[in-house]
């Protein structure tokens, strides 16, 4: 789960990022492209005022000239400079609202070359001609991108990065201080359970004090009841089980609440040893003991989470026997359970049963 987080967060992170990034790229090439369209306009205003002037006067030396581009500088910061030349590439003239673009000590009567004009600059120019065939190039520097805000951006988006790497540092911080704090925690109640395990090897869960029939009397109980049945006609079915797992009191109580539900009664139960027990069942075919048994077994398991309950069954069915012959075939049939057959029974012929007793006595006399 942790990790899941961890993952849902990281992905998130990168996610706002790249909107984040996008978004401001957009902005910037949004702005570019603006100030590319603005930069053409505001060279071809130039242009149509140099034509004008070149045109009427023949020259750049008017004040009226030098007044009109020095306005048309101050109406856009942008504009870095401008150079008209000739045809030769001897400037006419030259105005630059930032002088630092120029190579220092330049002889503007001969050149005007630039120590380079930036990538966040685009040079514009154009070229007029005039009545007697004369022709004169103009130069227009002007800013698209402002190095000082795409810093700016660039930063900030610096300062998001560096948050979202704290965060997450924070966050992964957090989550493995927890991860440990739990697994420090799965370990102590590991060491408990073991000792509790250790606890109850050296104090097994005594069933008789639970609330099981003790088992001194289970024998001398059967046969009262194998006599009444054989008596009155009736069968009883004798299941023998065992816990696969050693038993606590919690799963006592619910054997032992799941008999009382099942059989109206828990007083069938009788404690045997070995983490064994035994179930008198009155008055069923052992096909309908097996099938109670099985509901019996299942609920017993589906407390614990898993099988807990192998069982034998064997019955009367109709033969005179004794307590202890029963109770064999029981324990005979339980030790044929497995994981895969949980549930085993005894099915014995009384027919049969009868003409080997008959046989056996017949070779005593």
């Amino acid at each position: 789960m942790k990790k899941k987080i961890v993952q849902i967060f990281a992905v998130s992170s990168v996610v706002i990022f790249l909107i984040v990034l996008t978004f401001l790229a957009a902005d910037i090439h949004r702005k570019y492209k603006e100030n590319l369209h603005r930069g053409e306009a505001v060279t071809t205003e130039i242009r149509n005022k140099v034509k004008g002037t070149y045109i009427v006067e023949g020259g750049f030396t008017s004040s009226r000239f030098s007044r009109d581009m020095k306005n048309i500088l101050r109406s856009d910061r942008r504009i870095q400079s401008l150079v008209i030349k000739s045809a030769d590439g001897t400037p006419l003239y030259v105005l630059a609202s930032n002088p630092d673009i120029f190579k220092k000590d330049t002889d503007f009567s001969k050149t005007a070359e630039y120590i380079k004009y930036s990538r966040f600059c685009s040079m514009n120019t154009f070229e007029i001609s005039s009545l007697a065939g004369e022709s004169i190039n103009g130069e227009v520097l002007y800013l698209v991108s402002e190095p000082d805000k795409v810093m700016s951006i660039f930063k900030t988006m610096f300062t998001i990065i560096l948050i979202f790497i704290i965060f997450i540092l924070l966050f992964l911080t957090d989550a493995i201080s927890k991860l440990r704090s739990l697994k420090f925690r799965k370990k102590e109640t590991a060491d408990d359970d073991k000792d509790y395990e250790e606890n109850d090897d050296l104090e097994p869960v005594s069933l008789s004090e639970s609330g099981f029939s003790h088992r001194h009397t289970f024998r001398e109980y059967l046969a009262h009841e194998l006599d009444a049945a054989s008596g009155d006609d009736r069968n009883l079915v004798l299941c023998a089980f065992r816990y696969v797992v050693i038993p606590d009191k919690e799963l006592v109580k619910e054997t032992l609440r799941v008999a009382e539900n099942l059989f109206m009664t828990s007083a069938l139960l009788f404690e045997d040893k070995d983490d064994c027990f035994n179930l008198i069942i009155l008055d069923k075919t052992l096909r309908e003991a097996c099938d109670i048994v099985k509901v019996f077994v299942s609920k017993v398991g589906g407390f614990a989470g898993e099988r807990v309950l192998y069982a034998g069954l064997s019955s009367r069915n109709g033969r005179l026997l004794s307590a202890d012959t029963l109770i064999a075939e029981a324990k005979e049939a339980l030790s044929r359970t497995s994981a895969e057959n949980n549930i085993m029974s005894i099915d014995i012929d009384p027919e049969k049963y009868r003409q080997f007793i008959r046989e056996s006595t017949e070779k005593t006399l």
